[in-house]
């Protein structure tokens, strides 16, 4: 049986997610540099056995000098693309709470005169700028977390299960 908290929560969270609908090209850019992101993650545990392996054990020259440039670049890349992950999710952040922001403020317009009798300015002014800055900020952290995060330990999974899938299990 589902929560109806969970839906609530779902429901709010969709609605939110419609304010990035204008934004979509960049969205999808911060979502592009997520993913290359995460997928660093596993890269870099791909490259540990042949830099161990030809480094230590065979002493194989070439892998010597090709390994540490290929740990070099993927932290370009891995650098790169958090630099336009963050900032294209600011970006839209930023955008969705200033759409909010007037919303709220025209929503404030329309109020009738006993609201502003039983709420101090105090309080008006804290839902349109700290209340609506959290909800933004807490939307775009927990977009990162979930496609970030997740996509790293997937991938992490997915290549302890390639290098030896019995002694994942």
């Amino acid at each position: 049986m589902s929560n109806p908290l969970d839906n609530r929560a779902l429901d709010t969270y969709r609605r939110l997610l419609g304010y990035v609908r204008p934004y979509w090209k960049l969205f999808s850019l911060a979502m592009l540099g997520m993913i290359v992101y995460a997928l660093t993650q596993p890269a870099f545990a791909a490259l540990m056995k042949p830099l161990l392996d030809g480094s230590f054990v065979r002493r194989d020259p070439e892998t010597i000098k090709v390994i540490p440039l290929l740990i070099v670049g993927l932290f370009i890349l891995r650098g790169a693309a958090a630099f336009f992950a963050e900032f294209f999710i600011n970006w839209v952040g930023r955008q969705v709470i200033k759409t909010l922001r007037g919303e709220v403020f025209h929503k404030f317009l329309t109020l009738p005169a006993a609201y502003y009798d039983r709420n101090s300015s105090g309080v008006l002014v804290s839902k349109l700028t700290y209340n609506i800055e959290q909800v933004a900020d807490a939307t775009t952290r927990a977009i990162t977390t979930l496609v970030q995060d997740s996509l790293t330990v997937i991938g992490l999974v997915v290549w302890m299960f390639w290098i030896n899938w019995i002694l994942s299990m």
